[in-house]
Parts: C-alpha cells; structure tokens; sequence
C-alpha cells in the first residue's frame, strides 16, 4: 500500500492531446501530400532526369490527398460557432443546404464565398435555425505549429530567404478515430495550409516553364507582367491569361510575351512547406501513438526545384 494513497500521481489521456491538437482555437487547418520518388535516373548525374516529363527533374512527384464527403451542421447568425465550411478551400465550392422541417428544405449547388459562408440564393432562414451542409472536399487535418519565421541566409547563388516552421500532429483527426495520414509522414512530403496567404511571384518562360510553385489554393492572381521591347508589359487576368488548376499558365490567342521571353506572375495563395527534418522525440509510451514533430521549409526552397 502506497505510504501516501491521497497524494496525486502524474498520468496522462493520449486523446486529450488529440482533441487539443485538432482543436480549431490553435492549430492550423494543413493537408498533407505524400511524396513518391520518381522512377527516372541519370547516370551521369547521379540524380532524376533533368528533362523527366514526370517530375520535371525534382526526383519527386506529390499525390493528392483523398476527396472525401463532409457534413457540418451550423446554426444561422451563431455568435459561438463560425459559420462557415470547415473544409472549404476556395472560392467555387458548392454544397447542398438541408434545413430541417417538414418536408425538410434542401437547396442544391449552393455556391461558398472567400470564407467558406453560404451565398443565399434568396433570404437566408432565420437567426437560430439549425441547417447542415453537405460537400466535398480534400481531407485534412489539423496541426500545432511554433517557430513559424523567415531567415537570410547566404547559399552559393546569393542570398536567400528560408521559411520555415515546426508542426507537433495528432496520430487520429479530429473525430479521435480515424488515422492521420500526416502522421505518417516523411521526408519530402509536403504540407499546405489553406487558411494562411503567401504573396508570391513566380519567373517564368513560354515554352520552358509555365508552373506557378503554390498551385493547390490560389486565392487571388494580381497580373504577369515582362520586358517587351525595353519597357515593362503588363497583362491582365483573367483577360490575357488564366491559370490551370494544376498551376499552369494558359496564355489567350495572341495574348503574352514573345516566345521565350521571361516575365513575371504575381499571385497570393496558400504557402506550402516540405518535410526536411523529423525532430526525433519518444512518441510511443505505454504503446500509445503519441504526436509527432516536423521540421517544415517553405517549397520555394525545395532542393532540385527550377
């Protein structure tokens, strides 16, 4: 018998760190790409090929994650809840509005502004009434992130700026069952964080490069713009040039600089960070998968990456 039987003793729920790690009041909303190496070779270089139609010469190629169904139940005018889809990305989601009753009102193809918030097509219901959305979208889950900060550093082409950040994640999503693919992952993978913008500008070439680098959530493109002739072009989106939902730049007939002129796109969308380092910690006491800690950099610093 214990000489003390009153006297608190430390333990710990392993799903406590789950509901606080998927808790929406501090983390970040991430999806996670896992990365597959590239079956290509180049002898010479000991390295992918540089002209790989695959991966483009990174030695990598990222899958998406799963498109799953998600239902959020929301209160209309909730001062407590937010009122938006939980798992929206970008402006075009649509979803179907179910409000209870009898029969119950369902409104199809109902469009999502920048937020995630329901465009009404008509009056919305009134303040109080409960309603579900039902959509799809990518799956995702919820990570801690801390030393979120940029550094100058000097590298052999100059100066450069590193981001980069640490994420502790949960091994279960935020339903405490299922299995966070991100857990899993290793180096190379990458992470998006759809609620964060990145103002970007991307260097480019017709006929050589057309890829943006963050292409998964592009929130707002502000126009390309190049050296035509001595003096800076600009050209305007969505009229003279439009961007793919893979990342590509689609030039209008007649539209965009000559052919294999540089020039310039600036663009805001949701930053992507790669896995560089796993921080080593004990994450499996008394059997448990406990979370674990990442060390992210910004893909713009991607080793290979043109």
């Amino acid at each position: 018998m214990a000489r003390y039987p009153d006297f608190p003793t430390h333990g710990f729920n392993p799903r406590d760190f789950t509901s606080l790690l998927n808790s929406s009041n501090v983390t970040y909303r991430a999806l996670h790409k896992r990365a597959d190496l590239c079956p290509c070779f180049d002898s010479t270089r000991g390295g992918p090929e540089y002209a790989c139609p695959v991966c483009g010469g990174i030695g990598y190629v990222w899958a998406d994650p799963a498109t799953v169904a998600r239902t959020d139940d929301l209160v209309r005018g909730s001062q407590s809840l937010p009122e938006r889809a939980s798992a929206a990305l970008v402006t075009g989601n649509v979803v179907t509005v179910t409000i209870p009753g009898d029969p119950p009102t369902v409104l199809t193809d109902v469009p999502l502004d920048d937020n995630g918030e329901v465009v009404w097509p008509g009056a919305p219901p009134a303040v109080g009434t409960r309603y579900s959305i039902t959509y799809t979208a990518p799956q995702q889950g919820r990570m801690h992130a801390q030393s979120i900060r940029k550094d100058r550093q000097i590298a052999d082409r100059g100066e450069i700026t590193v981001g980069s950040m640490e994420v502790t994640v949960p091994a279960e999503l935020e339903d405490r069952v299922t299995p966070n693919p991100a857990w899993m992952a290793a180096e190379h993978d990458r992470f998006v964080f759809p609620d964060l913008k990145h103002r970007h500008q991307a260097r480019l070439e017709i006929g050589k490069k057309n890829r943006i680098t963050y292409a998964s959530v592009v929130r707002e493109v502000k126009g390309a713009r190049a050296i035509v002739g001595g003096v800076i072009v600009l050209y305007a989106h969505p009229q003279q040039f439009q961007i793919t939902a893979a990342g590509d730049v689609e030039w209008a007939v007649g539209e965009g600089p000559p052919h294999g002129t540089p020039y310039v796109v600036e663009y805001v969308a949701a930053p992507e960070y790669y896995v560089w380092a796993e921080i080593p910690q004990q994450r499996h006491v008394d059997g448990h998968d406990l979370p674990r800690r990442f060390g992210l950099r910004l893909f713009e610093q991607y080793p290979n990456r043109v």
